[in-house]
């Protein structure tokens, strides 16, 4: 079975401090051939009986569009959890567990759960914002030289972002190989991909005349990248 990872909750009704670490469960559901009728109809139900409140425990789901994870469907509960919540056993709700397997789990190729924590100081928006949007823009990068020289372009990029009004979020996973994946928002839907990529040019005029030639170098070595696809809410699976 493949191994999916993921990274994030994209929006979250509950107010956290943009430095305070948090983590988010994310799972990967890759739902057999001819099946995703059942599938969908089976969390459609689901999501009403035990998620139907963004504000008490509810849960957001994406479709994946291109990319490795094509198809398939990323579910993340609302509410992060700190380092600490995390290790507390979860609970569920009676016939909660009963209810997915008759219900989701015989129409599921393959499901995988990863841990990724919010980076806010290469961030350029608050992880507790963002519910304007449906629309997201994920790239993954697997580090291949960790070093801090890397780490600091990463931070100059982050000001690039800020410069033309990306609203990006960060985050890291330590499961298996060392991957970062950078979440922007689109709050004006796909026609935010039509904006020129000027990367080179801002950051030349932020760092000085030739930086990009030189840190593109740098960050080359330090990441490549290896997944980019697109997140849209669906709303039907999604709390209300």
């Amino acid at each position: 079975m493949k191994k999916q990872v993921l990274f994030l909750v994209l929006f979250s009704l509950c107010t956290l401090s943009f430095g305070q670490r948090i983590t988010i469960r994310a799972s990967f559901d890759e739902v057999k051939w001819a099946n995703r009728g059942h599938y969908e109809a089976g969390s459609e139900k689901m999501r009403s009986k035990y998620y139907p409140s963004l504000s008490n425990g509810g849960r957001v789901v994406f479709n994946v569009t291109g990319g490795k994870r094509d198809g398939q469907y990323i579910i993340m509960p609302v509410k992060p959890l700190s380092f600490e919540e995390r290790d507390v056993p979860t609970t569920w709700t009676e016939g909660q567990q009963d209810f997915w397997r008759v219900n989701i789990l015989p129409y599921l190729e393959d499901r995988q759960t990863d841990i990724l924590e919010y980076l806010p100081n290469f961030s350029t928006a608050k992880f507790e914002e963002g519910r304007n949007a449906e629309k997201y823009e994920m790239t993954e990068y697997t580090i291949t030289d960790l070093s801090v020289a890397g780490s600091e372009v990463r931070r100059k990029i982050s000001k690039v972002w800020e410069k033309r009004g990306d609203q990006m979020l960060v985050f890291s996973t330590y499961t298996g190989e060392n991957r970062v994946y950078h979440l922007r928002r689109l709050p004006n839907g796909l026609k935010d991909l039509d904006a020129a990529n000027n990367i080179g040019a801002i950051y030349d005029e932020l760092h000085g005349k030739g930086a990009w030639d030189k840190d593109s170098v740098i960050i080359s070595k330090y990441w490549k990248r290896t997944d980019k696809y697109l997140l849209g809410i669906n709303k039907a699976l999604s709390s209300n």
